[in-house]
Parts: structure tokens; C-alpha cells; sequence
């Protein structure tokens, strides 16, 4: 009876940490192959404009905007384990950067309320020159970072980052890095 209960019990905890959460891109898991990911954003309207062996590039509406797609994928399995978001001035959609800094802050406030108060604030965020959000959450992190100021733009542009925690650790270990989780 007692091999019985821990059976189930070890059988429970495969299965709970076999299907770690991922952080989702517009519903969309941020894991699986590039291949699939791509297919999935098609079916939402995204278009294919670039792919090598670190990322595919897609554009598309995000949040109802003209938006560029950076999908990161790691160099052996080409396994998902980031999507960057960037709209504004740089990407010559000026019709959407007229407003950057109110954008940034529906933005932020709809995050807030979606993922709750963020991890990190910080002010003048390295070479952004702008503010810089992050949320660290069990499946990732989300990072938003605002460059309200640019060379030969006006108002500049937005940057959002999911990165997921899982894919990120795939990619640390096909590289070879060390998992430090046990130092």
C-alpha cells in the first residue's frame, strides 16, 4: 500500500514538472519548434520577412499595431525561448510613435494588471536612454523598455521581451553552459 502512495506520488510530480509553464505570446506557449511558432503567428496575421539560425523575423499588429517580430531560437533544437516586440519611429511606422510615452504607459498599466506590480523599475535603462520595466515570473521574464530617445528620430520606440524561462534554460545547455541551480 505505502509503495503504492509513493508510486502516485513520484508519478504526480514527473508529470506536474514534465509540462513546466511557458510563457505565452499572444496565447501562443513560447516553446516547440521555430517551425511550429512560425505557423502559429501566420495564422494571426503575422508575415515572414527574415530567418537565420539564431531568430526569425515576422511583422505584424500587436496590440493593434504595426509591430516587428525578433522569435529567438536556440542554435541545436531551434527551439522558441524568446519573442521581441518592437514598434515605433525606428521601424518607419511614425503613424504609431506620435504618442510613445502614453503608449509606454497604457502598456505598462495593462501589464500591471494582467502580471501585477513588476519586479524591476528602472529609470534610465542602459543604452535605451528610457525607462525600463521587468516582471520575473515562474515561467520567465518580460522586460519593456521605452527609447524615447534616438538618433535621427522623434520620439523613438518600444521594446517588449518575453523570455522563456524553460527555452532560455534549453539554450544555456545546447550552448554548454554549466546549470548552476546546484552550486
Amino acid at each position: 500500500m505505502k509503495k503504492n502512495a509513493i508510486l502516485s506520488i513520484c508519478l504526480f510530480a514527473f508529470a506536474f514538472f514534465a509540462n513546466a509553464q511557458h510563457l505565452t505570446f499572444k496565447g501562443i506557449p513560447i516553446t516547440g519548434t521555430c517551425t511550429n511558432f512560425k505557423t502559429k503567428l501566420a495564422s494571426q496575421g503575422f508575415t515572414f520577412i527574415y530567418e537565420d539560425n539564431e531568430y526569425l523575423q515576422m511583422e505584424g499588429k500587436f496590440l493593434d499595431l504595426k509591430s516587428m517580430l525578433n522569435v529567438k531560437k536556440t542554435s541545436v533544437t531551434h527551439t522558441v525561448y524568446s519573442v521581441e516586440v518592437t514598434w515605433g519611429e525606428d521601424l518607419y511606422y511614425s503613424e504609431y510613435a506620435t504618442n510613445i510615452e502614453e503608449q509606454f504607459k497604457k502598456l505598462k498599466n495593462a501589464m500591471i494588471s494582467k502580471y501585477g506590480q513588476p519586479t524591476k523599475e528602472i529609470d534610465d535603462y542602459a543604452w535605451y536612454k528610457g525607462p525600463g520595466i521587468f516582471w520575473e515570473l515562474s515561467s520567465g521574464t518580460i522586460e519593456i523598455i521605452l527609447r524615447n530617445r534616438c538618433y535621427n528620430c522623434k520620439s523613438g520606440w518600444i521594446y517588449i521581451n518575453y523570455i522563456d524561462k524553460a527555452g532560455l534554460k534549453l539554450k544555456e545547455k545546447e550552448e554548454g553552459k554549466i546549470d548552476t541551480t546546484d552550486l
